[in-house]
């Protein structure tokens, strides 16, 4: 049976920042802990957890690596630095390892196999025109645990948003008829994914979407073509190479 995650009591302040910590968690979690790292671009945030700007992108990277003193670091660390946009390795900080094995649970349950948040972090509804973070995690939470009553919601959702936020969030979601209530008791239709979908196209979040994704890509070409400096380069430094 599923349970639903929650997160240690020493946690960041905003919800994205306690999903980054977490996603680092799982991805980094393979080795062992003090050497495990992931690789973590601005771009890849932008694109993964739909940040609205690479500004906010930064921002978010900025709270979770500010020291805690010269000794102690924040939530991450960089554990591998690197150039340019493609973005440093990092791991888990001073401020969360004390909690290693919590964060790596919590990671595997919301972004590994079949996670809670797997469908959605990277489709439009998690943009902040959209759900958002907040709205998809009570989503996701009344899908893997519904039937639930508004009770059970905010208990279990405590770690990630307010008492407010839940109640909020369950009536929009039931105005939307992304899930269903009777009497008490909100539960997910079996046809959410494609609910999911009309609501996208309803707001038309595609599109928004698509642009966001795109200028993200030609930001990334057009830096690997500075690095590299073009495809005839390139080719010419592979022909010389396999000679």
């Amino acid at each position: 049976m599923f349970t639903w995650p929650t997160f240690p009591d020493d946690r960041p302040k905003f919800l994205r920042d306690k999903l980054v910590v977490a996603w680092v968690a799982d991805q980094s979690s393979d080795a062992s802990w003090d050497k495990a790292e992931c690789h973590l671009a601005v771009r890849f945030l932008e694109m993964r957890f739909s940040f609205s700007s690479r500004s906010v992108a930064e921002a978010c990277l900025k709270r979770l690596t500010k020291r805690l003193s010269a000794k102690k670091s924040g939530w991450l660390e960089i554990s591998t630095p690197a150039r340019g946009l493609n973005g440093h390795h990092y791991r888990l900080g001073s401020r969360a390892t004390p909690d290693y094995e919590h964060w790596v649970a919590v990671g595997e349950a919301l972004f590994g196999p079949g996670g809670a948040l797997v469908g959605y972090v990277t489709r439009p509804v998690f943009r902040g025109t959209g759900l958002g973070p907040e709205g998809c995690a009570v989503l996701a939470f009344v899908e893997r645990c519904g039937p639930t009553s508004t009770r059970e919601a905010i208990q279990m959702l405590s770690t990630y948003v307010s008492a407010s936020t839940v109640r909020k969030r369950l009536k929009n979601l039931e105005a939307e008829c992304l899930i269903t209530r009777r009497g008490d008791l909100y539960f997910a239709p079996r046809h959410l994914p494609s609910l999911i979908r009309r609501y996208e196209e309803g707001y038309n979040l595609m599109d928004g979407h698509i642009q966001h994704h795109r200028r993200l890509l030609n930001q990334s070409l057009t830096f690997q073509v500075e690095l590299t400096g073009g495809p005839e380069l390139v080719r010419l430094r592979a022909r010389r190479w396999n000679k």
